[in-house]
């Protein structure tokens, strides 16, 4: 006898499409709700009453920040905010914040409105960092602020803005420990805030009692340091502020990366600070290459070439191969190996800057090679003022030259208007016909040497 199971009532089938249907009603008007809490959070709000995440939204645009939460841009505050901020922004100028921002105007009203939707989202969601943040930005005090600030970021490291003011806040109160802390967790989870922070740390870098605080971070190998080295110049007051942190650095087997140190000595050249620039220079060099320094750097090309100013830069082109080889005659040592490919050679080339007093002075050194060009290759001398003014030239290298020989040319550097000099090899050329060229060329032993007066 075959046991057939029982059918549903009619009200139970009504009651379980009812409850379906509900199910389905509650998940899409909260995926609705989630869509319109970001674009439109007063509808969001008409279809959930008592969704935090519109309640903040809302709150964000009563005090004047997009989703999120962002101060205006100091930079462009003549144009967003009102004479009040733009008074904000010169007193933070004045009081060392080198590129602060600043947070919009608000009416009272609207900042009452904001404090009161924040409260009102607190309420809903206890532990909400974002809903503290927002009390601390519509706060009546900085004594209120801090503590809902401080709540905010314990309760999410990922409140920028509270970290932010946080950091601000420490610094303007000499708390220069706190203000690294909070900086180092920006720099950490934010790259667009690199303009706003690294120049912070730079400033805090340039007190007496802030100094070691900065040195300390650095000290773990952050992973925004490069990035740090690039926007720190945009505080300093003191140019030699970058070399001491780099030095601690270097001192506590970190040594800055060829790319930190360009980024250095390119603002020092920027702003001609050209002896300082030569300094920096050297205190980053292998014990091994500062011993034989010289007036022109690395002649025997012993070092591998950094790219570095004061040292050779070589810039190759489609129609030339330059590279620091092995010389065949004498293993061990190595020479300049340049390589031409038949074709039309470009700007590339072999150039170092150097730094002389004025005087007349020999640059020599041996070649080897075949050359077939025009007019070939040839050495010149310059200062590197702008314009760019020659105070000398090599002869024309062309020719084969089967063995080693010996070349030399003078140059004399002027009295005035030439701190900085460039050595440069390159095509000899006055047209584009001249830059065809093949062949190979070699030189080493290079020497810059005082002429006696």
């Amino acid at each position: 006898m075959t046991s057939l199971s029982p059918r549903p009532s009619a009200a139970a089938i009504i009651l379980l499409t009812a409850c379906g249907a509900g199910l389905a009603w509650q998940v899409g008007i909260k995926s609705v709700v989630a869509a319109l809490s970001e674009s439109a959070p007063e509808w969001a709000l008409a279809l959930a009453p008592a969704g935090s995440a519109s309640l903040l939204n809302l709150a964000e645009e009563k005090i004047g920040l997009r989703s999120g939460g962002r101060y205006v841009d100091a930079e462009d505050a003549g144009a967003n905010v009102s004479p009040q901020s733009k008074t904000a922004t010169k007193e933070l100028l004045a009081k060392g914040i080198p590129a602060p921002m600043v947070p919009p105007d608000v009416s009272p009203a609207d900042r009452a409105e904001a404090r009161r939707m924040a409260e009102a989202a607190l309420r809903i969601a206890p532990l909400d960092a974002r809903a503290l943040r927002v009390l601390g930005q519509t706060a009546e005090s900085d004594a209120q602020a801090r503590v809902f600030m401080q709540a905010s970021v314990k309760r999410s490291m990922r409140e920028v803005l509270a970290t932010y003011w946080l950091m601000q806040r420490s610094f303007l109160d000499g708390d220069y420990a706190g203000a690294v802390s909070h900086a180092d967790v920006l720099l950490r989870s934010q790259s667009l805030l690199y303009p706003y922070v690294a120049p912070l740390l730079g400033r805090i870098a340039e007190t007496k009692d802030g100094a070691d605080a900065v040195k300390a971070v650095l000290q773990t190998n952050p992973p925004w340091r490069r990035e740090f080295f690039s926007a720190v110049i945009g505080g300093i007051s003191d140019a030699r502020t970058p070399m001491n942190l780099m030095l601690d650095m270097q001192s506590h087997g970190l040594p800055p990366t060829r790319e930190e140190i360009s980024f250095y000595l390119n603002f020092l050249m920027s702003k001609k600070q050209y002896p300082l620039a030569y300094y920096a220079w050297t205190q980053f060099l292998p014990p091994e290459a500062l011993k034989n320094l010289g007036l022109l750097f690395n002649g025997n090309f012993e070092f591998q070439p950094s790219g570095l100013r004061f040292d050779w830069i070589i810039a190759n082109d489609s129609g030339a191969r330059i590279e620091i080889t092995d010389r065949k005659d004498k293993p061990g040592q190595r020479a300049l190996f340049l390589e031409f490919l038949t074709a039309q050679v470009g700007g590339g080339g072999v150039k170092q800057t150097i730094a002389l007093a004025p005087g007349a002075y020999r640059f020599s050194g041996i070649v080897m090679g075949e050359i077939r060009a025009r007019r070939g290759l040839r050495w010149r001398f310059g200062c590197i003022e702008t314009p760019w003014v020659s105070i000398g030239e090599s002869e024309a290298f062309i020719g084969r030259v089967p063995e080693w020989r010996e070349f030399s040319a003078e140059f004399r550097v002027p009295a005035t208007g030439c701190p900085l000099q460039e050595i440069e090899l390159g095509v000899d050329a006055v047209s584009s016909s001249d830059r065809f060229v093949s062949g190979t060329a070699w030189f080493t032993d290079l020497k810059v040497t005082a002429k006696p007066k």
